[in-house]
């Protein structure tokens, strides 16, 4: 996927590429808005968040041009990476592509410290016009990724048509909200060739939810990546699941500890399934979901061949391609209850279009 210097700017972390390159973080400095990560052999780096921006920053105490964005980072570092490349430009997206794919989150690998990008500019309803969607206003959803309108029926309660107040195109959006609150605290938006979330969106501590019990006990609780992939998930699945006892949740491509633990807070007698993408990053989403069940600090960092875990007092490495919660739960000894779901392909709505296409 082809992605832009602001998405890397906001979707990939430092901290995560500064511990791939072997920097270690120093407890001894820092106050959660600003910290130091030291290596052996290069310079140590200061990675701050400033009051007037979402995006992290780094400087450096002894080269007062090695500092900036993530693709600065990257730039003064780039023979660093094991990537080849005809240009820097080139040799810089190779890295950050790379790394964009990589589940992380500052707060577990930091231990809880205050270092999750601050949403400075909360997420105002009032820019946008927001309406209950009908399954006519569904046409993307329908044409575009092939889920039914019976489908989309079921779950028409938690869709909603949005619309910037400057803007003369009318998308898709699936609101964002924590367990037991109305207060809207952002939207993921979708439609043809448009995917993002509403400026200010709350994706540390809010998700989609998708509660089909109508006040009924939740016995079974799906977390995916995006809504589109648990709706797909729910009509591949439909006979086996019982959805008057079901809650979905979509983490919006993303994934945060408060998001996880929000809800299984709120519904701590539920079963907890996971149907994340066939791939490392979703291997690694069931792996952390399994951790923040057990309320467990995991660190994880990437390396060019392996994954290094940190949990219950032990470490432990797993080469990429072996990355599951089966082989977590054998190398940590931790059994968590949790019910790990794959589609065939890439995704649950990859699967979907396919059967389709099949069936024709």
């Amino acid at each position: 996927m082809r992605h832009t210097w602001q998405y890397f700017k906001e979707n990939v972390s430092i901290i995560q590429l500064a511990e791939s390159l072997g920097y270690k973080f120093n407890r001894a400095k820092g106050n959660g808005k600003k910290i130091e990560f030291c290596h052996e052999n290069e310079d140590n780096v200061i990675i701050t968040k400033p009051s007037t921006s979402q995006v992290e920053l780094y400087f450096t105490r002894h080269n007062d041009l090695d500092r900036g964005t993530v693709i600065d980072f990257v730039r003064h570092r780039l023979d660093k990476f094991n990537v080849s490349y005809a240009t820097e430009t080139n040799g810089i997206n190779q890295v950050l592509n790379h790394f964009a794919g990589i589940p992380f989150d500052f707060m577990e690998n930091t231990h809880d410290l205050n270092l999750r990008r601050s949403d400075i500019n909360k997420f105002k309803a009032n820019d946008y016009q927001i309406k209950n969607a009908t399954i006519k206003d569904l046409s993307y959803l329908l044409q575009g990724r092939k889920l039914s309108a019976k489908t989309l029926s079921v779950f028409l309660p938690y869709i909603c048509t949005i619309q910037k107040n400057d803007s003369p195109y009318t998308n898709i959006g699936f609101p964002y909200k924590e367990p037991n609150s109305n207060a809207l605290k952002g939207m993921e938006v979708v439609n043809y060739n448009w995917h993002q979330h509403a400026r200010g969106s709350d994706k540390t501590n809010a998700s989609w939810m998708a509660d089909l019990s109508n006040g009924s006990i939740v016995t079974d609780i799906f977390f995916g990546e995006s809504a589109i992939d648990v709706m797909s998930f729910y009509e591949l699945n439909e006979q086996s699941i019982n959805k008057a006892s079901s809650l979905f949740v979509s983490t919006g491509g993303g994934l945060s500890a408060k998001q996880i633990s929000n809800v299984l807070d709120a519904y701590p007698f539920a079963k907890i399934h996971t149907v994340f993408d066939s791939d490392l990053a979703g291997n690694l989403y069931d792996i952390r979901v399994a951790a923040i069940k057990e309320k467990q600090p995991l660190l994880v960092v990437k390396k060019e061949k392996i994954i290094e875990f940190q949990i219950n007092n032990k470490a432990f490495s797993l080469p990429l391609d072996l990355v599951s919660l089966t082989t977590f739960r054998k190398q940590s000894g931790l059994r968590p209850a949790v019910k790990v779901h794959k589609a065939k392909g890439k995704d649950f709505n990859e699967m979907l279009q396919n059967m389709k296409q099949t069936n024709r």
